[in-house]
């Protein structure tokens, strides 16, 4: 295993100044306490500190690390006056829950073991219920339909899971090893294995769907066809067509044409300069994912003060030790979304929330990042969106790194079959100038520009009043030189063509609802081009909110869980606003429940403490 040169964490939403806001167009965040309490809060120590940002504390507990005998203290507070309450995905009222913010202080292990520790029922639950509810929605697969089935591809997954182990970083490791420590010290059954099941299974399963390809997959076609066998004997025609339209073989790879890659669909920009009041940088981050109705009840922020590297904060849940989403001490920010390309590889490497956490953790700028990035073994396509609030000479203030596996290398077009790439040669050709990924990795930054040649090349045909594509290169909407927007597919052409292939299939029914969220997200930035402060900024990533009529496709139900969380971060200020748990209900004058964080005051506080306490 590597030992990296700094340790722990690294995400969640937001730190100090927590309070609440609400819907519509008013705002009810508890501003005041934050402008009251201002001066000298580093001066603080962390209990004073939660009180000064508007939260109550309920509990802390204690943890001497392992090797170095340093103790350290985790924190476990609520936001006062903000709470989830709504209706799950199974018609049952829940609330009030409060919303939790924990302040994680330390070695890794000792971060996770405060973790498990304070909020251990949560990490039970995600790292064991949850893990096979999005795995359900993932793959298409019920347990209670085919156990025998299920089961070992979920065995599957924890193999590959099991096998990155090697390029997965040994304070990580740590953090896992604590958490399970943590919990179980509190009375809660919880495996290390389980941590890492939940934190990098979703890069083996994404290589398995990506690949049709897993470590036994002639076993696995074994089972099938001993099931297939079996129903047809007991002629049970119902389960055995529920069977064929779950999974099949073809080709010697497996095929689950039910999956829904896109549980993890996410929505993301980065405006700055021109585009904002005063040149403000936002950073707009919607995390799209299942809940297995679990998530949505346990979902909360977390601050994290390791001894080695940048404190940051993160929107997240317990559980997780890498993360969706952060912003560290240098106003570095980032998100991970989803993409399918046929450039993943069937083995997961490092996972995104993993290359996530280190990079928030370590990197205190977009070059530091994208150099840390390249340097890791990565084996799935994902999107990832970097702000700073410092302008890079290379990268402006913003990017969206859209990748691949870092080996081996891949060029775009000659991942797709031959008849593809004879199809397209014309295309193909017009990519002779394009750069190739460097080590996987294409980046889009705020000043990229579309190449001419791939503009107005798509073709298709109407079905009614839609468009369906049979050859489809979305076009770079934004043009502005200051503004960066992604949904869930590539923009970049030599990207898009890892796209054509026969397993990339299942991205071809989401295509629509990808681009209408970044065209959306566009349309809006330039309505308010020039005047976007941090709350139009949080009004437009917050457009999927159903409260608001935006979304044709109904994806979310007012009062219901939200899927994953809604977050604006400000990265000159440090600061974050986070929607998590359930959305109100406007027209009963139920306000949304949004909670905010100020990580300056942690970070000072951090910055004049010597290790230990």
């Amino acid at each position: 295993m590597k030992r990296s040169l700094t340790v722990l964490l690294f995400i969640c939403v937001g730190l100090a100044g927590c309070g609440r806001q609400s819907g519509i167009g008013q705002n009810s965040d508890n501003g005041s306490i934050n402008e009251n309490h201002q001066v000298l809060q580093s001066q603080l120590n962390i209990p004073e500190m939660l009180t000064a940002q508007g939260l109550t504390l309920l509990d802390s507990v204690k943890c001497t690390d392992r090797v170095s005998g340093n103790t350290y203290t985790g924190y476990l507070a609520a936001f006062d006056g903000a709470y989830s309450e709504g209706t799950n995905a199974s018609g049952q009222h829940v609330g009030l829950l409060p919303k939790y913010c924990l302040v994680l202080r330390g070695s890794s292990y000792c971060m996770g073991y405060q973790m498990g520790y304070l909020l251990p029922a949560g990490t039970q639950q995600m790292t064991g219920a949850f893990i096979d509810k999005a795995a359900e929605a993932l793959t298409g697969i019920k347990s209670e339909d085919f156990p025998e089935l299920y089961n070992f591809l979920k065995g599957q997954v924890r193999i590959l899971c099991e096998e990155a182990r090697p390029v997965i970083l040994d304070y990580l490791e740590d953090e896992m090893a604590g958490m399970e420590d943590g919990a179980t010290a509190h009375g809660y059954k919880v495996d290390a294995r389980d941590v890492m099941l939940m934190n990098e299974g979703f890069d083996a399963m994404y290589a398995i769907l990506s690949t049709g390809v897993m470590p036994m997959t002639q076993k696995f076609a074994d089972i099938l066809n001993g099931l297939r066998a079996k129903l047809t004997s007991q002629k049970q025609t119902v389960a055995l067509k529920r069977l064929d339209e779950s999974v099949s073989i073809s080709g010697g790879r497996i095929i689950f044409p039910n999956a829904d890659p896109y549980i993890m669909g996410c929505n993301e920009f980065v405006v700055s300069g021109n585009s904002t009041v005063g040149g403000e940088v936002y950073h707009g981050r919607d995390f799209m994912f299942v809940t297995g109705d679990i998530y949505q009840d346990v979902a909360c922020m977390a601050v994290y003060l390791p001894e080695e590297g940048h404190p940051f904060i993160a929107v997240s849940t317990p559980g997780y030790v890498g993360h969706p989403t952060a912003v560290n001490d240098d106003g570095l920010s980032m998100g991970v979304d989803v993409v399918r390309g046929a450039c993943t590889r069937s083995t997961p490497g490092m996972g995104s929330l993993f290359v996530f956490r280190d990079i928030m953790q370590n990197s205190a700028s977009l070059d530091e990042a994208v150099a840390r990035m390249k340097a890791m073994d990565r084996g799935v396509s994902w999107l990832y969106v970097i702000a700073d609030d410092d302008r890079s000479v290379t990268y402006m203030n913003g990017l969206v790194v859209e990748e691949g596996r870092s080996d081996p290398p891949y060029t775009g077009p000659y991942v797709m079959p031959v008849w593809n790439q004879v199809l397209l040669w014309p295309l193909i050709n017009k990519l002779k100038d394009e750069p190739l990924p460097d080590r996987g990795m294409l980046i889009r930054d705020q000043s990229w520009i579309y190449p001419d040649e791939f503009k107005n090349i798509s073709i298709g045909y109407m079905n009614g009043d839609e468009m369906n594509y049979l050859l489809y290169f979305p076009d770079q909407m934004e043009s502005w030189p200051d503004v960066v927007v992604t949904a869930n597919n590539y923009v970049i052409p030599r990207m898009v063509f890892t796209t054509y292939n026969p397993g990339m299939i299942l991205i071809k029914g989401k295509i629509k609802t990808t681009v209408f969220r970044y065209n959306k997200m566009v349309e809006m930035i330039g309505n308010d081009y020039g005047n976007i402060d941090y709350e139009k900024a949080r009004e437009i990533i917050d457009f999927m909110n159903p409260n608001r009529n935006i979304d044709n496709l109904k994806r979310y139900k007012i009062g219901g869980p939200v899927e994953g969380h809604h977050a604006i971060i400000d990265n000159r200020a440090r600061t974050v606003k986070a929607l998590f748990g359930y959305y109100g209900d406007w027209a009963k004058g139920v306000d949304d429940s949004w909670v905010r964080l100020d990580l300056k005051p942690f970070a000072e506080w951090l910055h004049s403490t010597e290790h230990g306490e």
